[in-house]
């Protein structure tokens, strides 16, 4: 039989079949367990940045009734201290992804607009933040949004944009609930709505 131009008889090029196959098994192997050690878990509890960076948490929450969205946006540096919260509100929106990706874009537009560098963006929906870490353009219903917000992103200085449950995501889930009872943006900077100052409190380091 003739393999890669060299005749082999058979047995030989079952051979250099199998070892063929040993070895692309162990390159799988190697590969999957890579990514699985460059996977990290969503945290439960919300963690100051390394010093220097600051932390933008996002989240929204929906009045289906009214059909109406409220964002949250809180800054944080390494001390866990607020530089600046932020709720706004937004009418004719339902679907709880389309809510998240106009949030983020909000999010990266006042890191922009304050000019602040090195931070780490943090949300609870996944699709978005997937969508936003992926170097594939985005072609779903919430598409323009994300490719928006990428083309911002592009502006700022260093950024990760990063996933986390909701649990670790409490005090701008409050804000996003706070902005739905009122009919303006309101901006906090250096200080907190009465609403999050315990947990905010709770989430400083010791």
């Amino acid at each position: 039989m003739i393999f890669e131009g060299i005749f082999l008889s058979p047995p030989v090029l079952l051979q250099k079949a199998k070892d063929q196959l040993g070895e692309f098994v162990k390159a799988d192997q190697t590969l999957r367990a890579k990514t699985a050690q460059n996977r990290q878990p969503a945290r439960d509890k919300w963690q100051v940045p390394d010093l220097g960076a600051l932390k933008l948490n996002w989240d929204t929450a929906l009045d289906t009734r009214k059909k109406r969205m409220g964002v949250g946006i809180v800054v944080r540096n390494h001390d866990g201290e607020v530089l600046l919260t932020k709720c706004m509100v937004q009418d004719h929106i339902t679907d709880p992804t389309i809510a998240e990706a106009i949030a983020a874009r909000a999010s990266v537009e006042l890191v922009r607009q304050l000019g602040f560098q090195s931070v780490i963006f943090e949300g609870d929906s996944l699709v978005v933040v997937k969508a936003l870490s992926s170097e594939d353009r985005c072609w779903s219903q919430f598409g323009m949004l994300i490719e928006e917000t990428k083309i911002i992103l592009r502006s700022c200085g260093s950024w990760e944009v990063c996933h986390i449950r909701r649990a670790a995501n409490e005090v701008a889930h409050r804000i996003s609930k706070l902005a739905l009872t009122l009919n303006e943006t309101h901006v906090w900077e250096e200080s907190v709505p009465l609403c999050i100052r315990e947990i905010v409190m709770a989430e400083r380091p010791l």
